[in-house]
């Protein structure tokens, strides 16, 4: 899955080590592995959400602006990286193109 954001320039990113939750929603869960903390987030709209399995996916249910600066026990302010596989190195995250919903 290639971000629409990777074609206009650096993709912004960001790591959220708790738990993502909005409203009435249930916390976000991987659906390969069952986690359901330490995320590496591309904000692009929608949301893109990548697991440390290797995981990702694209999450319509939360908006992006649920991610401004300190939301979500965020590490940094958003860091921009070239590409998805770039913020995933950076960030320790094992990031492989097969698996998708």
């Amino acid at each position: 899955m290639k971000s629409e954001a990777a074609e206009e320039g650096p993709l912004p990113c960001t790591r959220v080590h708790g738990q993502i939750t909005m409203d009435s929603m249930p916390p976000v869960t991987c659906p390969s592995c069952g986690a359901d903390r330490d995320w590496l987030i591309l904000l692009d709209d929608p949301i893109e959400i990548h697991c440390r399995c290797g995981r990702h996916w694209r999450d319509t249910r939360i908006p992006l602006s649920a991610f401004p600066p300190h939301a979500f026990e965020i590490e940094d302010d958003t860091i921009r990286y070239a590409n998805t596989d770039e913020a995933g190195q950076a960030m320790g995250f094992y990031l492989h193109r097969s698996q998708h919903a």
